[in-house]
Formats: C-alpha cells, structure tokens, sequence
C-alpha cells in the first residue's frame, strides 16, 4: 500500500521543492538560473502593477537581487523563452525536450492558430524571414507598420502575430528583450550547435514533462500534474490519460505512489525528494508570492493543500472586487495566510499596501505581523520604493491602521 502523507507534510514538500523554504541570503547571477532550473518554469507575465511576476517569483526565493541578472541569463542562453506553462522562461536544460514538443501535438490549438497567421500574410512572412536573415534579430518596431487600434496588450500588429507565430513553430527564437520587449533571432542562429535529429522521442519528452512536474512540486497528486506544464494543450488537467505514462515512470522507479491525506486519489513523489518524506522538514520562510508563483497558480492545489480560495481580479469591475486589483498571495512558513493588495509607486520612492487581508480562521499575532511586515519592507526596499503606507489591514475580528501595528524598525 502507498504510504499516506498528511497535507501539512504535503504542504511543506511543495514549499522546500520550490525553494521558500528559509529566507534568502544574498543573491548571485547562478542562483537565477539555479532558481529556474529547481521550479523547471518560469511563467513570464507583462503585468507590473508591483513587479512583472518573473522578477517577482525569483524575488520570493533569492531576497533582493538586480532584475538585470534574469535579462543576462537569457541573452547568455543559460535560460530561454517557449510556451511551456503559458509564456515562460525555461533552463538550458529543457530546450532538447523543447524541440520534440514543438513539433508534435502538445498544443495543437496554438500551432494552428501560428499556422493560420502565417497562411493569411504570405508576403509579409516572407519579408520576414529575409529580414531576420539579413540582420540576424528583429522587432515587431523594426517594420513601421501603421496601426489601426490601440487595446490590449494582444492587439498586436501583423508583423507581431507572423514574429510570434515563427516563434510558436520553432522557426525563430527570443536572443533577448529590450525594455521587455521581445527581440528575434532564427532559432539555426540562436542555437547553431543544435540539431533537432537529437531530440527526444515525443513519448520520452512527455515522460520528462511528468518526472519534472512532480519533483518541482515535492508531491503531486495526480490531477495537478498536467498544468505545470500544460500537457495536452487545455488548461485543465487531463490527467486520466496520463496514467500509462506515470505506470511507466513509477516502474522505472521515478515515481514514487503515496497518497495525501483528504485529498482523494493517486499522488507521487519523484526518486530525488523522496529523503523529503523521512524528515522533520522546517519552513521558516514569510515573503509575499507573484499571482503566477508556481506555489499558487494551479487554483485547485491551492485549495487542496493550503484552503486558499484564490483568484486575480484586475480582469474584475472595481465594484465587484473582493480583496483588490492585482493581490499578492502571503506565504508565513507553511501557511498561505493572506493577500496583500500593493501598488509600487516608483517615481515617489512609495509602496503602498492599499489593503492586507488575512484569511478566515486565520489569528495573526505579533510575531506574524513581524514577519509580514518585515517582508512587505523587503519588498518595498528591493523595488526601490523604501516609503511603506499600508492603508488598511484586516482579520476576522479586528480592522486596523498600520499606526496600531508594532513592526520592527518603527
């Protein structure tokens, strides 16, 4: 019989699989990309409400560090960007199993959607490619083309959509950004010592999209699995017809079957974390989470183990919102306790917490304002905004001023 873990062991697991589970010391440009390598993905997002969340999600892990050593590591090729988990930085290590998916039925709607694109503009693909063959990296800017609407951030222009379409094919690759904007390069150019002949089978990429989802999360039921790296191209997790592949992964001993206790169903801990199991694991760790941290972006899981009903709600009216814009999850040790709802306001060297919410059921007590608010100083600190206004702070039975709250250093 599997052996049963309980869903703080669970809980725990995830949270030292993912490298939160002591406060960061100081930061140094491997550990970005050690960083990745431990999560397996990076989601990359636009939003910059505090930060944009790639920045942010390696903030939690490494404390302060300079943005800049995410941007190296992509133009040295120590990580680089595909659609994996959404849009998503990848290590170097990923980028065989990458070549097989891109060209077998991983997400097929995506590649029909290239297909089409690239079908409707024929002349303007071609310009294109010999552009990008002439200069080497282009950017959408670099073709002049009028726009006829301005909207959001997917109104983008027809050299935009043929760029992004080659990029989903495989045809072309990110060398760098500017200013957050993606710059491309042909992908013979960008990696001239690849060869897709070397490739892994789809069958074996598929195998590793599993064996890596499990370990970066300590423990996985079964359902969760699919998402990290959203096999199957739906965002759901189709993980029924998944169970062949993990059978053959736990024959091999890959996979080891447990089972979370409350949580109904099969789960699994990779080879690597199985020493997790037999120890008195410690999470110390009280930092605020990116909405796209690994931790939190899989909605179910985050109920499953933390009971942390969760949602962004900028894409919701302000009337209709409950806890604010763009919230940020609050992790205290091996608890999601809260959403703090920030806004960095960079040319008044300000951060503001317009509203921090604790969780129903959850007591904070000094200690765990302490902690919270030493974090959200971090953060404020890292950003550049060292000014802390927090508007309003609230639990199940107080609502309170940050002047009632005793933080260190005031």
């Amino acid at each position: 019989m599997p052996a049963t873990i309980t869903k703080t062991i669970a809980r725990r697991m995830l949270i030292h699989a993912q490298g939160l589970a002591i406060a960061p010391t100081i930061a140094t440009p491997a550990q970005v990309v050690q960083c990745i390598e431990q999560m397996g993905v990076l989601q990359i997002d636009t939003i910059s409400v505090v930060n944009r969340s790639p920045y942010f999600v390696l903030w939690s892990r490494l404390g302060a560090y300079p943005t800049t050593w995410l941007d190296d590591a992509l133009r040295q090729r120590d990580i680089f960007e595909a659609w994996v988990h959404e849009a998503s930085f990848m290590p170097r290590s990923w980028w065989p199993a990458q070549r097989a998916l891109i060209n077998a039925p991983d997400r097929p709607h995506t590649r029909r959607w290239a297909q089409r694109a690239i079908d409707a503009h024929p002349e303007l693909t071609h310009h294109i490619r010999t552009v990008l063959a002439d200069r080497g990296t282009v950017r959408p800017a670099d073709f002049n083309e009028p726009r006829t609407t301005r909207g959001t951030w997917w109104d983008w222009s027809p050299a935009k959509r043929i760029l992004e379409s080659l990029f989903v094919l495989g045809d072309v690759a990110i060398s760098h950004r500017e200013k957050f904007q993606r710059v491309y390069m042909p992908t013979a150019q960008y990696r001239p010592d690849w060869d897709d002949a070397h490739a892994p089978t789809y069958y074996d990429a598929q195998l590793l999209q599993i064996a890596n989802a499990v370990r970066a999360l300590g423990v996985a039921h079964e359902r969760w699995i699919s998402d990290y790296y959203r096999m199957g191209g739906k965002y759901s997790s189709e993980f029924k017809s998944k169970r062949g592949l993990f059978a053959e992964l736990v024959d091999r001993g890959v996979l080891i079957p447990v089972e979370i206790a409350e949580v109904p169903g099969p789960a699994y801990v990779h080879v690597d974390q199985q020493h997790l199991l037999n120890q008195e694991l410690s999470t110390r760790h009280t930092t605020l989470l990116s909405p796209f941290d690994p931790i939190v972006w899989h909605r179910q899981r985050a109920v499953d183990l933390f009971n942390f009903q969760y949602r962004i709600e900028c894409y919701t009216p302000a009337p209709k919102r409950q806890y604010g814009y763009f919230t940020l999850p609050v992790l205290y040790h091996d608890r999601l306790v809260g959403r703090a709802d920030c806004k960095a306001h960079r040319g008044k060297g300000m951060f503001e917490v317009i509203s921090l919410h604790f969780e129903p059921g959850v007591a904070p007590d000094p200690q765990m304002h302490a902690e919270i608010l030493e974090a959200i100083r971090a953060c404020a600190v890292w950003h550049g905004t060292p000014e802390v206004i927090v508007r309003m702070i609230s639990d199940e039975i107080h609502t309170f001023a940050y002047a009632d709250v005793v933080a260190p250093g005031k």
